[in-house]
């Protein structure tokens, strides 16, 4: 299974919630933390030269998307020391996966 969002996203967005309290964030965090585990690979994405895209749906707001990143490279080195960080355009994107998976 390939999927472009993790649990780490949601605990990232869970942390920096404002509408939930802090016992169901520790709790849902808490559950989630178990199925970091369960992944084969994870890949981490910076954002890094990627253009905020108002499509309507995603968050356009920087310091939110850069606390966002914090938070998730934040638990990526708390829980997954084997995160590979990958970077740039799409296609060289797509080579550092492919060279992660099959070396």
């Amino acid at each position: 299974i390939i999927t472009d969002r993790t649990v780490v996203d949601v605990m990232a967005f869970c942390e920096l919630s404002e509408s939930m309290d802090s016992a169901h964030k520790h709790y849902l965090n808490a559950t989630l933390y178990y199925l970091i585990k369960e992944y084969d690979y994870l890949f981490y994405v910076s954002p890094e030269g990627v253009e905020i895209e108002d499509n309507g749906v995603r968050e356009t707001d920087m310091k939110y998307r850069t606390a966002i990143d914090k938070k998730i490279k934040s638990i990526t080195d708390s829980f997954r020391k084997n995160t590979v960080t990958i970077s740039g355009t799409t296609e060289k994107r797509i080579k550092q996966v492919k060279q992660a998976i099959f070396s």
